[in-house]
């Protein structure tokens, strides 16, 4: 997977949503849309 420079911070986390972008989310968001989708 190509990634873009600095898109991946130590304290964010990829994730791929469902048109196939990838954003940047915190720790703390990570958390919660995992809760929210679990």
């Amino acid at each position: 997977p190509c990634e873009e420079p600095g898109a991946a911070p130590l304290t964010g986390a990829l994730l791929e949503t469902e048109s196939g972008r990838v954003r940047v989310l915190s720790l703390e968001a990570l958390i919660w849309e995992l809760e929210q989708g679990l």
